[in-house]
């Protein structure tokens, strides 16, 4: 058989509310509605007490709506075969086992009234009725605050107690909480229809989070529009709809269970959720959410209160708890409403409408004032640190930029001053094979030593400019990429260097010159030597070579110093170079340190830490850069010394050779 739709599950809804329903175990539908229509079956769920009152029939119905449902249910041959099974009424028994009876006499029900209706095939629908006391009264307050109550729990126990499985639950208003409350979690459900069911507290949201996100797919939610139970506390439907309803007499008509059905039994069109019913959930959850414990809890039971009877020999809360928990409850319903203009137009809104308030009536709402004073002064001050933040991650980020440009500027410069020095050693190595070699033909030539020092002028010549050549060349890439890469105390340390760079150019020049006259002068001297020897040995003067060679070293020695005077006026600069180098750095590097400080001291969050951190290791690599510069430069200079010595070394050589020379 097909399963249930939801025209006739509401219809079961209303029929549960009728006496002789859940406590007719074995009987069909059908049985029990023929016994309403036509044997005054239906007097037995009237209140004498309450003749001529909306409360002669159960839900406020009069006796004609009550004929409505029991006729579309007599039309509807799946309804009237249904069978009701483990019905439970929750009347109230004694010790001696009597049943207990109120004051009007009818047995008292404290609790659930529930019913299982299956169909011929054994599928089962389980019906729970709406409030039916003063206990479940009390039990309805407790919904609000706590994620399990003793009723929900019975229902609960009650489903799992069925012999049935893949069950459809169905209710209303309390009958619609408890149908949602089993879904969640008893895995015996795989269908829920609530009808006008209220909501959930807080607890019970975050309690059964998982399970709620699991299963809410089963439950469907039907309302009235303008009911004024299911808009309480928080919702947990996967589906929510609501039926347009007719403006009824009296606003709370529109919680009747038949209130969505027409003249004919069969729900109306769906509509959009009442104004009152928003703001009756928006109120409820503000509340919820807001109010702490134990004034939460006080003010509910308090509350509903007012919807007990005291007939039914359930202790109620007493006047006061009632006056109060309605005091405390509507206390929050001006900041609900100042919190709705803030949300709606903005905070400083709120506070103009405050003011106002409190200037009108300051014993009502001096207190919303301040708490709308003081959110709009936290505004300012937050909007005032975001500000800040703002700046300080800008600074953060100008240091992190500087960083980076540090680092790729030290590291250009490490790897052009390494390529320099590696072109020096490389170059000087050079000469130094050259200078054996010239020095190692002068040795072998002997006599022939007007050749050899031609080959050592040209070779002296080709390997000094070679050598200051390579020298210049490197200079200029290396000064080409600092001239790219820093800023102008870097470029006016370049302009230093390549001033340098030229005069020594230049002075290469000059004393190649000189070096070329001298290299001429002694491959003459050794000829006019050997003529004025022969002359002056007819002439009997033996002492006359001495003298010559003296003067010969003499004007050597006079010449090469000047050379060595330059190449230390070399040196001179470059040190001066070092010197200015290793300022503008440790210049550099001062200025970065007070900035990361200052913003270290300013800002002491982790991730702005984390940078300066960073910008300090930066300003490490460049001093170890600036170290290696200096570390070259000072093994330029000690080459430049070698340089000296080697020049000196030479000067002798040449000066035994051609003094051996002669003498041979």
């Amino acid at each position: 058989m097909a399963e249930l739709n939801e025209n006739q599950l509401l219809l079961l809804n209303n029929l549960i509310y009728l006496q002789g329903v859940a406590d007719s175990n074995g009987k069909k539908v059908g049985d029990i509605v023929d016994s309403f229509l036509y044997s005054n079956g239906l007097d037995k769920s009237r209140n004498l007490s309450k003749v001529g009152t909306d409360d002669e029939y159960p839900c406020k119905m009069s006796k004609e709506e009550w004929l409505v449902i029991l006729r579309a249910i007599e039309k509807d041959p799946q309804l009237r075969s249904l069978k009701v099974t483990d019905g439970r009424t929750g009347v109230m028994y004694d010790q001696s086992g009597k049943t207990i009876r109120g004051s009007d006499g009818k047995p008292l029900e404290v609790g659930m009234r529930a019913a299982a209706f299956v169909d011929p095939e054994g599928d089962a629908t389980v019906v729970f009725r709406g409030t039916g006391g003063d206990y479940e009264w009390h039990d309805n307050g407790q919904g609000g605050y706590l994620s399990d109550t003793d009723q929900q729990i019975a229902a609960l126990e009650y489903v799992e107690s069925l012999k049935y499985d893949n069950i459809t639950v169905t209710g209303h208003s309390k009958g619609g909480n408890k149908t949602q409350y089993v879904a969640i979690l008893s895995d015996k459900v795989d269908r829920a229809l609530s009808f006008d069911g209220q909501g959930f507290s807080k607890e019970f949201i975050e309690k059964y989070k998982d399970r709620i996100e699991a299963n809410k797919h089963k439950i469907t939610s039907i309302s009235a529009m303008d009911d004024f139970v299911n808009c309480l506390l928080n919702p947990i439907a996967g589906t929510i709809k609501y039926i347009y309803t007719e403006k009824q007499e009296q606003f709370i008509y529109n919680h009747r269970p038949n209130i969505v059905l027409d003249e004919n039994g069969q729900i109306r069109g769906e509509a959009e959720q009442g104004n009152i019913p928003k703001f009756i959930n928006e109120f409820t959850i503000y509340i919820n959410e807001t109010m702490e414990e134990p004034y939460r809890s006080y003010a509910l039971d308090g509350v509903l209160a007012f919807m007990e009877s005291g007939a039914e020999g359930f202790e109620k809360e007493g006047e006061f708890q009632k006056w109060a928990g309605a005091a405390m409850v509507l206390s929050h319903l001006d900041d609900f409403a100042f919190n709705k203009i803030a949300e709606e137009y903005g905070d400083e809104v709120e506070l103009v409408v405050a003011f106002i308030g409190a200037y009108l009536f300051p014993f009502i709402f001096a207190d919303d004032f301040l708490n709308s004073l003081g959110k709009n002064i936290m505004n300012g001050i937050n909007y005032l640190l975001d500000k800040l933040n703002q700046f300080g991650d800008w600074i953060v980020k100008q240091l992190a930029i500087a960083a980076l440009k540090l680092i790729k500027t030290g590291k250009k410069v490490g790897e052009a001053l390494t390529r320099f020095a590696e072109q020096v050693k490389m170059e000087w190595e050079k000469f130094k094979e050259r200078a054996k070699e010239l020095a190692k033909d002068i040795v072998v030539a002997g006599v022939r030593a007007a050749q050899a020092i031609e080959r050592f002028k040209e070779k002296v010549k080709n390997a000094v400019a070679s050598f200051f050549k390579s020298i210049a060349e490197t200079t200029k890439k290396i000064l080409k990429a600092i001239k790219h890469a820093w800023d102008k105390a870097v470029n006016d340390v370049s302009n230093s260097v390549n001033t340098a760079i030229h005069e020594a150019k230049a002075g290469i020049s000059k004393r190649y010159q000189t070096f070329k006259s001298n290299i001429k002068l002694l491959a003459q001297l050794p000829k006019r030597a050997a003529g004025l020897i022969t002359a002056r040995k007819a002439s009997g003067k033996k002492n006359y070579t001495a003298k010559i060679l003296k003067g010969y070293s003499s004007h050597t020695s006079l010449k090469l110093a000047v050379d060595f005077g330059r190449l230390n006026h070399l040196k001179l600069k470059i040190k001066k170079f070092e010197d200015y180098l290793g300022s503008r750095v440790q210049q550099m590097l001062s200025q970065a340190e007070r900035i990361t400080s200052s913003t270290s001291r300013a800002y002491s969050e982790p991730n702005v830490q984390r940078q300066v951190h960073q910008v300090h290791r930066s300003c490490d690599q460049v001093r170890l850069r600036h170290r290696k510069v200096v570390a070259e430069l000072q093994n330029k200079a000690k080459f430049l010394t070698h340089a000296e010595e080697q020049y000196r070394k030479i000067e002798g050589m040449i000066s035994r050779d051609i003094s051996m020379g002669v003498s041979f």
